[in-house]
C-alpha cells in the first residue's frame, strides 16, 4: 500500500493522509459522537429499498463507472453486478455525506472481496455512535474536579466489549524519530484506535457548558467549553463561555455589583423625570469615581458601599 495511506499518531495528534491534516487526539471521535445521522440513516434506508430497474437507471443517468472514479469508491470492479455496484456507490456517497474526516480514511481495498450487503452491518454508523457514546460516558466522561477519575480502571470494569482492526506499521522519520503508522479498514476500527489512544494518554471527555455536546480535554486542564463555532455566528462556545463567565464573576463582585444598582436607580430616575440628563451623566460620573476607587484599593468596601447608595 502507498505509504500517503497511513494514519500516523503520536501522543498529541492524529495525522490524517488527506494533506497530512493534523487533529488533537480524541476530536474525532467526540465530533463522531456528535454527528446528526438522520440524512445518514435516511439515504441507507433508501438504498435497501431501491430495486434492480431502479438502480440501473440511476447508474445509466449518472454515468457511474467512468475511468478515473472507481478507485475512491468502495472496490467496484466489472465483474459486479450492477445492484452491487449501485449499492456501494449509494453508500460511500452518504459516507461522504457525514462530512466526517473518518469517511475519508477507510481503506477501500480491503473490502473489495466482502458480499455487499455485509457493508451494511460494516458501515452501521447509528449502531457505532451508540456504542460509543456508552464506552466514552462509562470511561472517559470526567464530570467535575472533584471526579476520581481513572479511565484505564474504569475501561477494565467495562461490561461491553469494543471491536476495532488497525494494521500498525513502524517507521523512521527523517529527524530520527520512531512514529506508529496505522491502517484502518472501517470506521469502527478508527474510532477503536482513536478510542485506546485516548485512554493511553490520558484524554478524556467533558460536555461543554454551553452547547452540551462532547469535547476531548487533555490531562488535568480546567476546560469548560468546547472550541466549535456557534451557528449563526462568529463565535465559539469557548469565547462565548469566557465572556460569560467573566460578567457573572464580575456580577458576584460586591464592588461591581453595587454599581450596577446605583446606574439601575439612576436610569430609573430619569425615565420618571426625577432627574435630568445632565443630571443623569453627572451621577453615574460620580458612581464611576467611586468604583474605580474601590476596585484599584484606594476606597474601603464599606465606604464605597456607605458612599454610592447615596447616589
Amino acid at each position: 500500500m502507498d505509504k500517503s495511506k497511513y494514519i500516523t499518531i503520536d501522543e498529541k495528534s492524529i495525522y490524517l493522509p488527506i494533506d497530512n491534516e493534523a487533529f488533537e487526539i480524541g476530536t474525532l471521535l467526540t465530533d463522531f459522537l456528535e454527528l446528526d445521522l438522520t440524512d445518514f440513516q435516511n439515504s441507507v434506508e433508501r438504498i435497501k429499498q431501491y430495486n434492480t430497474n431502479d438502480m440501473n437507471k440511476v447508474i445509466k443517468n449518472n454515468g457511474r463507472f467512468q475511468r478515473g472514479y472507481a478507485p475512491i469508491l468502495l472496490q467496484i470492479d466489472n465483474s459486479m453486478s450492477d445492484k452491487e455496484k449501485y449499492v456501494r456507490i449509494a453508500l460511500h456517497n452518504a459516507l461522504k455525506a457525514t462530512e466526517h474526516p473518518y469517511a475519508y480514511e477507510v481503506e477501500y481495498s480491503s473490502l473489495t472481496n466482502i458480499e455487499y450487503t455485509k457493508l451494511f452491518d460494516i458501515f452501521d454508523l447509528v449502531k457505532l455512535q451508540k456504542e460509543y457514546r456508552a464506552a466514552v460516558n462509562d470511561c472517559l466522561l470526567k464530570q467535575d474536579e472533584k471526579d476520581n477519575f481513572n479511565p484505564l480502571e474504569r475501561y477494565l470494569n467495562y461490561s461491553h466489549e469494543l471491536n476495532g482492526k488497525a494494521e500498525i506499521v513502524y517507521t523512521v522519520s527523517n529527524d530520527l524519530t520512531l512514529c506508529e503508522e496505522y491502517i484502518a479498514s472501517d470506521i469502527s476500527s478508527l474510532l477503536y484506535l482513536e478510542f485506546m489512544k485516548m485512554l493511553q494518554y490520558n484524554v478524556f471527555v467533558r460536555k461543554c457548558e454551553n452547547c452540551g455536546r462532547l469535547f476531548a480535554v487533555r490531562g488535568n486542564y480546567n476546560k469548560k467549553y468546547c472550541d466549535r463555532r456557534i451557528y449563526g455566528t462568529s463565535k465559539t462556545c469557548q469565547e462565548i463561555g469566557a465572556t460569560n463567565s467573566f460578567k457573572n464573576k464580575m456580577l458576584k463582585d460586591p464592588i461591581i455589583g453595587e454599581y450596577q444598582r446605583a446606574y439601575k436607580r439612576l436610569y430609573a430616575r430619569k425615565r420618571t423625570g426625577k432627574i435630568t440628563k445632565e443630571e443623569l451623566d453627572l451621577q453615574i460620573k460620580k458612581a464611576t469615581l467611586l468604583r474605580d476607587k474601590a476596585v484599584a484599593g484606594s476606597l474601603e468596601l464599606q465606604d464605597y458601599i456607605d458612599q454610592i447608595t447615596k447616589i
